[in-house]
Parts: C-alpha cells; sequence; structure tokens
C-alpha cells in the first residue's frame, strides 16, 4: 500500500524567497504641512525689511519736499531730493553744498533741537514715504564756511574778495536784491543763501549775517529723485531750457 503524505500544520513551508508579508493594522496619519510656520517666516521677513527701509530712510537718507521758490531754478516747488544725514560726522559742509538745515525762530538764533520722540516720528514718516521734511526745516546752498568775509553783490557772491563762480543762480524779472555785507562767518557757524537770489530769505536777513550753527545741520542734499523729468544732482542748472515756476510763470534755466 502506497502512503500518501500531507504536510503537518505546524511544519514550516520550503523558502521561496519572498518576504513574509506585514500583518495589517492601521494606517498611519499624514504628516501636516508646515503652512503656518512658512507664513510666519514671510512676515517676519516682510517686518524686517519694512524695518530696514524705515531706518534707512528716517535716520541715514531722508526725502525731502520743496515747498518755495528759494532754490529756483535748481530744485522747482515739489521737487523731492534726497538727504544724505550722515554727509558730515567726519567734518562740516563744503562751499556749494546743499544742505537742509533747521528754521531760525523769530530771534533769528537757531531753534533748540527736537525732541527725540518728534524724532522718531519724523522718521517713520519718512521711511513710509509720508514725510515732508521737517516743518522747520529750510534748504539752502553755502556760501561761506567759519571765518569767510561774504559780500553779496549784484546778486553774486564774492568770498574772501574774489567772486565765486555760481553757475547755478537765477535772478527773475524783479530786479537785484539789495547789496550785502561784508561779513564775516562766526566759527562753528555758515552762510547760507538761495540759489533763486533775489527771492530768497536766507543770511542775508539781517545786517551783520543770519548764521546757520553746525548743530541745527541735517544733513546734505545729493539729488534731485522727483520728478523723473528732472532726475540729477545739485551742482549746477538742471539740464533743461523751460522750467515752470512756483508762480506760475515759466523761465528759462540760467
Amino acid at each position: 500500500m502506497t502512503e500518501t503524505t500531507s504536510e503537518s500544520p505546524g511544519r514550516a513551508r520550503p523558502d521561496t524567497g519572498a518576504e513574509p508579508a506585514e500583518p495589517a493594522g492601521p494606517e498611519r496619519p499624514l504628516k501636516p504641512k508646515k503652512t503656518h510656520s512658512v507664513f510666519g517666516e514671510l512676515w517676519f521677513m516682510i517686518l524686517v525689511g519694512f524695518l530696514v527701509v524705515v531706518i534707512v530712510k528716517g535716520f541715514l537718507v531722508q526725502t525731502f519736499y520743496i515747498p518755495s521758490g528759494s532754490m529756483e531754478t535748481t530744485l522747482l516747488c515739489n521737487d523731492r531730493v534726497l538727504v544724505n544725514r550722515l554727509a558730515y560726522l567726519g567734518g562740516g559742509p563744503s562751499r556749494k553744498d546743499v544742505i537742509v538745515f533747521r528754521n531760525w525762530n523769530d530771534t533769528g538764533e537757531d531753534v533748540t533741537p527736537t525732541p527725540f520722540p518728534k524724532n522718531v516720528v519724523n522718521a517713520l514718516r519718512e521711511g513710509i514715504g509720508f514725510g515732508r521734511g521737517g516743518s522747520d526745516d529750510l534748504i539752502k546752498r553755502v556760501i561761506g564756511l567759519p571765518g569767510d568775509t561774504i559780500e553779496v553783490r549784484d546778486n553774486r557772491a564774492i568770498v574772501n574778495g574774489d567772486p565765486l563762480d555760481e553757475p547755478y543762480v537765477f535772478v527773475d524779472g524783479e530786479g537785484p536784491a539789495p547789496d550785502f555785507g561784508p561779513v564775516t562767518v562766526p566759527p562753528g557757524h555758515y552762510f547760507m543763501v538761495g540759489d533763486h537770489r533775489n527771492n530768497s530769505q536766507d543770511s542775508r536777513q539781517e545786517e551783520g549775517g543770519r548764521f546757520v550753527d553746525e548743530d541745527a545741520i541735517v544733513g546734505r542734499a545729493f539729488v534731485r529723485f522727483w520728478p523723473l523729468s528732472r532726475l540729477g544732482g545739485l551742482e549746477g542748472p538742471p539740464d533743461q531750457t523751460d522750467v515752470r515756476l512756483c508762480n506760475g510763470q515759466t523761465a528759462q534755466a540760467n
């Protein structure tokens, strides 16, 4: 009789080379995407970028709005310039620099320094583009340095006896301003005059000179950036023939 064998329940099956299947179990939950952290980093970068702009524009480089015609035709009403607030950390202005400085009060002396909180508010306004410069700020051109002897004859400056080369000077049809001087600029002060030589309230407003204390200087204006059609420096007259003055008239630039 031939025996027939069968596989016992406990006997191992021959190795076929296949991995045994893992027992079925509950599905593993998917990891949530880190969208919240991505948005958080994005907002942080935006905030940092905003603060950098505020610091640069408010404390290092300031925009300044031109409200009057005293610097025509180099600067016209509604022009905007950039002002380097750190230009004079290593020394005072040079002759012919265009600078922004705090205005004089009614007594002719320089105004007191702006309180720190007001400086911060002004800086923030400048940083986001809503500032027009401080309410007490003026913009003029440096003509006299400490120790210089200054005269103004026929709207032209004479410094230490020599006529100053001034291609930027503009004189309208109202005639020349009265001659001025001579006066000597005291130490630590500067003699400031507008380019619109017969329509500028400046250091000539007092018989003995109305000088600007170096501590009142805000910074040096170095470029006219708006409107774009007048983009350029402030060393000489703008590169265009006809300009509209603040009084509505049209004049040819010198």
